[in-house]
């Protein structure tokens, strides 16, 4: 649970005309999927641009998990180190340059 993010959704939902208090607030968010709902548009109205599952997270609904969503897509990815992939790339567009030369002088197109 996030209680400065907690504070802002308590505050926008004020502003939209909520009336009763910041407990009664995270009440509602734990046990009102459609109140969580509500919460989520207005954070996404202000700015919000994380899926409703990480809003979730932070209203203390579900628990986070171990890698966020943009760190477990690139954990599948599992891209290699810039200074690994390098050295092939200088290979391969030396290759490349070499074809393209013995291509010109033997006037293939």
């Amino acid at each position: 649970m996030n209680e400065e993010a907690i504070k802002i959704a308590y505050d926008l939902f004020v502003a939209d005309g909520y009336k009763k208090s910041i407990d009664e607030f995270k009440s509602l968010m734990q046990g009102n999927p459609k109140g969580r709902e509500v919460a989520y548009n207005l954070f996404v109205a202000d700015g919000y641009k994380k899926p409703i599952n990480e809003f979730e997270v932070l209203m203390g609904v579900t628990a986070p998990s171990d890698l966020t969503t943009e760190e477990a897509s690139l954990e599948k990815k599992r891209v290699e180190p810039l200074h690994l992939w390098i050295p092939h790339l200088y290979q391969t567009n030396i290759s490349l340059l070499n074809k393209i030369i013995l291509r010109v002088h033997l006037g293939i197109s």
